[in-house]
């Protein structure tokens, strides 16, 4: 009687492990089919990664802190580095400084930055940084026109207006990095 009784224990055990294990098959399957359904809800929602390689950048014209518009055909001729930052993001702000040096540093290739803040907020950061360089006011209509997924975003755009380059970046070396594909010797 006792080893039918264990028997039977054992069984039943046997039994709830089985079901145990039935279960976590079952739920590792749904959180599978949960986790490819809001991948696809947050793909849909990204706005890009960048425009592609080796095709035109889209003009635009923009007005710099001091009121001037600006236009990206105002730099044809020369290698430009279009930069897309924001005064609130954290690796922004840990950009800035690195990209003063690299602007400081390099003569052959002309900076332009598109800044998302206040006005008051980019005339302080311009202040602070001592950027000489254009620094212009956000448009998020351009920053939808240039597939900016996210801040900091930097273009290398050639003499003639095609893209060589892209990605982001924040330190200088990084920065450097981005530009090498324009020819450009830093």
């Amino acid at each position: 009687m006792n080893v039918s009784k264990n028997n039977f224990i054992l069984v039943l055990l046997l039994g709830i492990l089985i079901l145990l294990m039935i279960a976590i098959v079952g739920l590792f399957i749904q959180m599978n089919r949960l986790q490819s359904e809001i991948i696809t809800v947050f793909k849909a929602q990204i706005p890009g990664n960048g425009l592609d390689i080796n095709t035109m950048a889209p003009d635009f014209s923009l007005t710099n802190l001091l009121g001037k518009k600006i236009s990206l055909t105002d730099f044809k001729g020369h290698k430009v580095l279009l930069v897309f930052a924001s005064t609130t993001c954290p690796h922004c702000i840990d950009m800035f400084p690195h990209l003063k040096i690299f602007a400081d540093r390099s003569s052959n290739i002309q900076v332009v930055m598109v800044l998302n803040g206040s006005v008051e907020d980019d005339q302080k950061l311009v202040q602070t940084q001592g950027y000489s360089f254009p620094v212009l006011i956000w448009d998020e209509a351009i920053a939808q026109d240039y597939k900016i997924p996210g801040t900091p975003f930097f273009y290398s755009i050639d003499e003639k207006g095609v893209i060589k380059s892209l990605g982001n970046a924040i330190t200088e070396d990084q920065i450097a990095k981005l530009v090498q594909t324009v020819d450009i010797k830093y």
